[in-house]
């Protein structure tokens, strides 16, 4: 990363106006899977709007059954039923990235009851309705190997049913309701990562509206708005959490009409594409040239970078960025206007030939909740080779925000 940028990025998390007075996109959304009649749900927490998606996954075993957890490095998302595991794209129709398969370690009458995710160190962590704890590794997005599990301590009658991360500062939070008869109303209890069995404290949670604390059938955490979501089935609620264990009820939505949601998680901000490509002078016109972002822009994501796909080759590429929704703001004497800083550090060599190149920008995001809201424009442009600066192409534009998931 070149010295600009870092200057730039600083400007941007010392002035958060600069990020609020750009057009925002998409906010960070609430994922929750329907039980009887499987349905992903999109819920945006500020207005409670809400989308359905239908993934190929089966309806849950039980009404602790179930969970949802989001992977930022391949921009999937992972659901459980209760009996297996698959992961699918909740921007694009549910379509399936890998699975189903069998949950690995489920011993016979037991079922998912959570599922949660770190993304920089790639771990996913299930629980079971034994009231275990499974850490697996993610490699290749889809394959898990088993770290460790640990068994936890509830109070009599209950079940382990719900489970989120906070990755800035490590801790795993988890809930467990009276699902077996009469006992203790529900808990949630938080712990470190590195010893999810072993909580930290317990957090008294709110009542609902008619007084009563809910059964807990799925958890989620956005770790800059340090809001916890839980969801009894019928509605979403958000809360606000404080370290060590303070919740404090902010929001509630309505979940979807007819069905209970059984798991959560957040949904990080999507970005918005503006301006059309253009190829000047020996540069081949390349009609599905594209900048993508590779991963979801969420602080932890370590993987997250910033693609051209099918551009001219051979060719010498480089992305630019400006701060807020301003995709072309300067003018480098090339066939489109540009964001305005030139990131030097990502000039690469494109080979290839015709419309098959491809230029990447490794771009980690630290789990630092000061980077959360900043808004940033990125395009690439490239110059043949050999070639004159006439002959060069300009991709469409990003503008996305960092956010959590």
């Amino acid at each position: 990363m070149t010295s600009t940028l870092r200057i730039s990025l600083a400007l941007a998390v010392a002035l958060p106006w600069l990020a609020a007075a750009a057009v925002a996109q998409t906010t960070p959304e609430v994922l929750g899977l329907t039980d009887t009649a499987p349905q992903l749900a999109r819920i945006d927490p500020g207005f409670c709007t809400l989308s359905l998606c239908p993934p190929a996954i089966g309806p849950s075993v039980s009404p602790w059954a179930g969970g949802v957890a989001h992977d930022p490095g391949d921009r999937a998302t992972w659901l459980s039923e209760g009996l297996t595991l698959t992961k699918v794209d909740a921007r694009n129709t549910c379509v399936t990235v890998c699975g189903p398969f069998p949950a690995p370690n489920l011993p016979a009458g037991v079922v998912v009851t959570g599922l949660a995710y770190n993304e920089a160190l790639g771990r996913l962590f299930v629980s079971h309705s034994d009231n275990t704890i499974w850490v697996y590794q993610v490699a290749g997005g889809c394959t898990l190997s088993l770290l460790n599990s640990c068994t936890l301590t509830v109070p009599t009658n209950h079940i382990v049913s719900g489970l989120a991360t906070s990755d800035p500062n490590g801790l795993l939070f988890y809930a467990s309701s009276p699902w077996l008869g009469f006992g203790a109303p529900t808990e949630i209890h938080v712990a470190f990562q590195g010893s999810p069995c072993t909580p930290i404290c317990p957090a008294t949670i709110p009542s609902n509206t008619a007084g009563i604390v809910p059964d807990i059938t799925g958890l989620g955490y956005d770790a800059c708005r340090s809001e916890l979501y839980f969801t009894d089935g019928g509605q979403v609620y958000g809360m606000q959490f404080a370290p060590p264990c303070s919740l404090t009820q902010n929001t509630i939505c309505t979940g979807v009409p007819g069905q209970l949601l059984t798991g959560l998680c957040v949904l990080p901000s999507t970005e918005t594409t503006s301006g059309n490509p253009c190829f000047s002078g020996s540069s081949p016109l390349c009609t599905t040239m594209t900048h993508v972002l590779r991963g979801d822009p969420a602080i932890g994501n370590l993987t997250f970078a910033l693609d051209a796909l099918n551009t001219p080759a051979p060719s010498i590429a480089m992305v630019f960025i400006d701060i807020g929704a301003n995709c072309a703001s300067a003018n480098f004497g090339l066939c489109s206007l540009l964001p305005s800083i030139p990131v030097w550090a990502s000039m690469t060599f494109v080979p290839g030939t015709g419309c098959n190149g491809t230029a990447t920008f490794p771009l980690p995001l630290p789990a630092n909740a000061a980077l959360c809201g900043l808004i940033l424009s990125s395009r690439w442009a490239g110059w043949m080779f050999p070639g004159g600066p006439l002959d060069h192409y300009v991709t469409d534009c990003q503008t996305w925000m960092v956010s959590a998931s």
